[in-house]
């Protein structure tokens, strides 16, 4: 009986580690099986980075992600502190709104914890043809306060969805110059490789571009000139629960830093308040704050000189933009 019980454990004992074995097979399967083997004339060109799960192009220095709601609730200080192979994710393109109304319910928690984890980030605008370039740009603007180090504002657009070629034109020419007005600086276009050369090329060549164009094992397939290029949309990134689009900046250090929102000391040193978030000012006076728990107090006013026995956090706000008046002035994150 004992021999007919060890063997009877031993059997089990069997089952179990083919059993783990095979899920784990399977699971290493799943997080494998995206990335896409490259033919011997683009081995050169590309190196497969096992961590983020995709051949990363070479003799490129800084590489970044885009986001959005469906990324879910990501963790940015794991995003900033992962690397492999000396590779580490140096910004983010952060999803704000879509057309003439649609703001992306992950955009405020994500713009906020970006810049706190210390990576550079930047906000775009999907486009939708048929919504109106105004509209669209004003929509943006009430949502996105970009400050010193942002990258500039993007708008991204893929389709004409469903609209005559000139009518997009026409409102993305219109969307681009107001948001170039609000935050003085040129905007970036994104696009796809095959729609920017249809649709864009001949009359927005001036303005920064950023290509999506996958599957290319050399460089995205325009004839411009262009900043960053989109490569995959197959990425894993610690923090971040699902596939993440990669990117990679076309230049160096000093070229990134050029492109950036130029800094400045702060203009106004004044204000108390009690929390985390954001405050804003009109005519001297703090008027609203927008605590980190999601609570907004329109009606919230504090001096802006300190008054004796006020307990609070003194407030460094700084002008987001040169282009922006007194009354869209926001309080820096973190304070």
């Amino acid at each position: 009986m004992p021999r007919k019980k060890t063997t009877l454990f031993t059997r089990f004992t069997w089952i179990a580690l083919v059993f783990m074995g095979a899920l784990m097979a399977a699971l290493l399967w799943k997080n494998l099986r995206h990335i896409k083997p490259l033919n011997d004339d683009a081995e050169n060109n590309f190196t497969l980075y096992p961590g983020f799960g995709v051949y990363l192009p070479n003799n490129y220095a800084i590489h970044g992600i885009d986001v959005s709601r469906y990324q879910k609730r990501i963790n940015w200080r794991l995003v900033q502190q992962m690397q492999d192979g000396g590779v580490r994710i140096g910004f983010a393109f952060i999803k704000a709104t879509e057309g003439n109304s649609f703001t992306d319910e992950q955009f405020a928690r994500n713009w906020q914890k970006a810049r706190a984890a210390g990576l550079t980030r930047g906000a775009y605008l999907f486009f939708r043809g048929g919504n109106g370039g105004i509209a669209q740009a004003r929509h943006f603007m009430k949502t996105v306060a970009l400050q010193a180090g942002d990258l500039p504002p993007v708008v991204d657009i893929e389709t004409l969805n469903n609209q005559e070629a000139a009518t997009v034109q026409l409102e993305l020419a219109e969307c681009l110059e107001m948001l170039e007005n609000h935050y003085g600086v040129a905007p970036i276009i994104y696009s796809n490789a095959t729609f920017y050369n249809t649709h864009l090329q001949s009359r927005f060549s001036r303005y920064p571009l950023w290509v999506a164009h996958y599957f290319e094992r050399h460089r995205p397939r325009v004839s411009q000139s262009w900043h960053f290029w989109q490569h995959t949309e197959s990425g894993r990134v610690n923090g971040i629960g699902n596939f993440v689009d990669f990117n990679v900046f076309n230049g160096d250090s000093a070229a990134f830093k050029a492109l950036l929102l130029p800094g400045g000391e702060p203009i106004i040193r004044s204000g108390w308040g009690i929390g985390t978030g954001q405050v804003g000012v009109e005519a001297g006076q703090l008027h609203g704050v927008q605590f980190a728990n999601g609570r907004h107090q329109p009606g919230a006013f504090w001096p802006v000189s300190p008054q004796p026995g006020h307990a609070g956090v003194e407030l460094q706000l700084q002008l987001h933009g040169p282009a922006l008046a007194a009354g869209q002035i926001l309080a820096d994150q973190g304070f």
